[in-house]
């Protein structure tokens, strides 16, 4: 990626709506993706504040994207232009719906996304997170727009954090610590300042300061954690569980319950197989924990296998 033109002439300039943050990254720049990997929605919620009511000061075209559980970033009275959408339809319905939404705003908008952990949860996977946002993060990129996207810590695997982190324009890692907010930039694509990766403060009044106490830094981040998870929470761990529950039948009961097996099938054929609910109740009758594996095992990519091929599947078990 190279750095865009087209908008250069902006007045007037873009912002995250806290102007001693974009100093200290250097400027928030046309095209900008912005990731907030931060420990709880509330922190993610603080920065997306300031930013919204700069876009609705500059008149900026300011779309948010709703789909996770936790509570709205912004409230139904806010003016904007809210899209409500319901990641269980699937990859590509969620997909498309937001590509199209994108498409027809065109250059310039401001967006912020609902933060994009939950949708590890509905898909099942941490590689579909990833590969959402990289489809995504170049088209906003291209279009020359804003958009903030939260993504919480020590929930995901590297198949998630990885990919976000390689397509982003910034990727900043935000603590709290003794009530403080603090702000480690990770990732800050085209821009450079000799101090732009150490970790800020933000300050009462706006300010975001450099912290050079190593006490303090130590304070801070030994609370922080790992940025991942050891295992795939959402994907290959729920893989491995099925594997060994087709592998030991007898272990149903035993050492996995009855409602632990059905609600892996569940997560499985909601993840590859179908999400119809007029369909799933016949898989469950004819396919087992066992034929899921054989059809993940025969896969290329991630997604859903497609409609015909469950049809056929399905006939071939019924004719058996």
């Amino acid at each position: 990626m190279t750095p865009r033109g087209i908008r250069d002439h902006n007045d007037p300039p873009d912002t995250s709506g806290l102007p001693a943050f974009d100093a200290a990254v250097g400027g928030i720049l046309a095209g900008d993706n912005i990731v907030w990997h931060v420990a709880c929605i509330e922190d993610y919620s603080a920065f997306v504040l300031p930013f919204v009511q700069a876009a609705l000061r500059d008149r900026r075209r300011l779309i948010y994207f709703r789909f996770a559980r936790h509570a709205p970033l912004l409230p139904e009275t806010f003016p904007c232009e809210r899209h409500t959408l319901n990641p269980e339809e699937g990859f590509e319905v969620f997909i498309h719906r937001i590509h199209q939404v994108i498409g027809e705003a065109g250059f310039g908008a401001y967006y912020v996304f609902d933060c994009l952990s939950d949708l590890a949860t509905d898909w099942y996977s941490d590689a579909m997170l990833g590969n959402f946002f990289m489809l995504t993060c170049p088209y906003l990129y291209r279009l020359e727009t804003i958009a903030y996207f939260g993504l919480l810590r020590r929930r995901h695997s590297r198949h998630a954090t990885e990919p976000v982190q390689s397509t982003t324009q910034l990727f900043l890692d935000v603590f709290r610590s003794d009530g403080a907010l603090y702000v480690r930039p990770v990732k800050t694509q085209f821009r450079y300042t000799p101090t732009i990766h150490l970790l800020h403060v933000w300050k009462d009044g706006g300010a975001f300061e450099v912290v050079r106490s190593s006490a303090v830094i130590a304070a801070v981040l030994s609370n922080a954690g790992p940025d991942w998870v050891a295992d795939d929470i959402y994907g290959e761990e729920t893989l491995r569980r099925a594997e060994d529950m087709a592998a030991h039948p007898e272990s149903v009961g035993l050492v996995y319950t009855e409602a632990e097996r059905e609600e892996v099938w569940r997560q499985l054929a909601r993840r590859f197989v179908t999400r119809d609910d007029a369909i799933l109740p016949l898989a469950r009758r004819y396919l087992t924990l066992a034929d899921l594996l054989d059809i993940r095992a025969r896969m290329v990519g991630t997604g859903l296998i497609g409609g015909k091929t469950v049809g056929m599947l399905l006939a071939r078990k019924i004719a058996a």
